[in-house]
């Protein structure tokens, strides 16, 4: 079976009736239009007979190529695509048909057809299709060694909020590693993501805050963020009424943070007091992570003043004391952080974290017992601390660390 292309009709004496004929007069029919109906059930039916055919074979470049002749042709119906579609999404579950679409041609064309919008479900089995194909290291490698970056990030404008959310999520997946994120920025996420951050759909609105937090993983990527100043957003995202948004806003904050420009952003925009006013009484259900996120600020010795100038130790002594493990752990955390420096060190001394402290020490829960054994650590290691740590200093120093 030849590929699918349109041919040079030869002439008919039923073409002498057509609108074609000058020399007619009065009504005529147009003998084209009328076949064309026609011409797309026997297309459908051809295709249909193609995949029954070879579908107990291996997918080989001539049937790819026939398959590929259907897509760009407008009077082929969509449900003749769909079902080509389908057959090659069920073919990507096979790693060696996977990789025989990724290396022709065809591939080229499918990442063009990304936002085909969804008449006939065309739109979302090229993605499907793409989601597959993309699971196979060996065809990752050349999937992403190629444009589909740029088309991914160009359908992050879509008008279709469907596809919007398709494409943050695929990019969010694969900038797992340093050099994808980077491609994602030289790709030019960054031309969309504010505008997606006030996006009044949900998903999309948290899908970007957690793209935002994969690049801050990685430090090349994070200058990129950094530029866009997207902290104070974020910031106010924290209050979304949806707990998803919140906690990726949360969470992108927290990979903004690790770094110390990231940190530094954070206060330039002026978001540090909203953030620690998180974690300021009488908040009676402080979140687990804006403790983390507390506590990662805390990792850097330039921003330990502003929060020890809130008194902050305080209720993060307080939260020792609850019955949330998650937010013992984050409490725990961001208090050994602070007790990394010195005059952190003292503070948590001060607000009588000491008795707590022991108390936890025997807790059944590994990421309790983790930071409390990391504060105890590092109360030790401070010189300010050792008068008020005398008589309990040996039973800090009898415990160990959990494996």
């Amino acid at each position: 079976m030849q590929p699918l292309t349109r041919q040079e009709s030869r002439t008919s004496i039923f073409s002498w009736w057509s609108d074609r004929n000058p020399g007619l007069q009065g009504p005529t029919v147009n003998i084209h239009t009328m076949a064309k109906p026609l011409l797309r059930w026997m297309y459908h039916q051809q295709a249909l007979e193609l995949i029954a055919e070879h579908r107990d074979d291996p997918l080989s470049g001539a049937t790819l190529e026939i398959y590929c002749s259907y897509f760009p042709w407008d009077y082929v119906w969509r449900s003749t695509k769909a079902a080509i579609l389908w057959d090659l999404v069920d073919r990507a579950t096979f790693e060696d048909d996977a990789r025989t679409i990724v290396n022709s041609e065809a591939f080229s064309y499918i990442t063009e057809m990304l936002g085909t919008p969804d008449e006939e479900n065309l739109g979302a089995l090229y993605r499907l299709l793409f989601e597959k194909l993309v699971l196979y290291e060996s065809t990752a490698s050349v999937i992403w060694q190629s444009q589909v970056y740029v088309q991914l990030v160009r359908l992050m404008r879509d008008e279709d909020a469907d596809v919007v959310l398709w494409a943050i999520s695929t990019l969010t997946e694969v900038a797992h590693s340093p050099e994808c994120a980077q491609a994602v920025v030289e790709a030019r996420f960054q031309d969309h993501v504010l505008v997606l951050l006030d996006s009044p759909y949900v998903q999309i609105r948290q899908w970007t805050c957690q793209l935002i937090s994969r690049l801050a993983k990685h430090e090349p990527p994070t200058q990129a963020v950094l530029e866009l100043k997207p902290c104070k957003r974020l910031v106010s995202l924290l209050r979304d009424e949806h707990p998803e948004v919140v906690e990726w806003a949360a969470n992108a904050l927290v990979h903004i943070a690790h770094w110390e420009e990231g940190a530094q952003a954070i206060i330039d925009a002026d978001s540090l007091a909203a953030i620690l006013a998180l974690v300021e009484p009488p908040n009676l259900h402080v979140p687990e992570w804006a403790c983390y996120l507390v506590g990662t600020l805390a990792g850097h010795e330039s921003i330990v003043p502003a929060i020890l100038k809130q008194n902050l130790c305080v209720p993060l002594v307080s939260y020792l004391c609850g019955k949330d493990s998650g937010v013992i752990a984050g409490a725990a955390y961001a208090l050994s952080q602070l007790a990394r420096w010195p005059d952190g060190a003292q503070a948590v001394v001060t607000a009588k974290a000491l008795n707590p402290i022991l108390a936890l020490l025997e807790s059944p829960n590994s990421n309790v017992l983790l930071w409390t054994h990391e504060i105890a650590a590092r109360l030790l290691e401070q010189e300010c601390t050792e008068p008020a740590l005398m008589g309990v200093e040996s039973r800090f120093s009898r415990t160990h660390m959990p494996s």
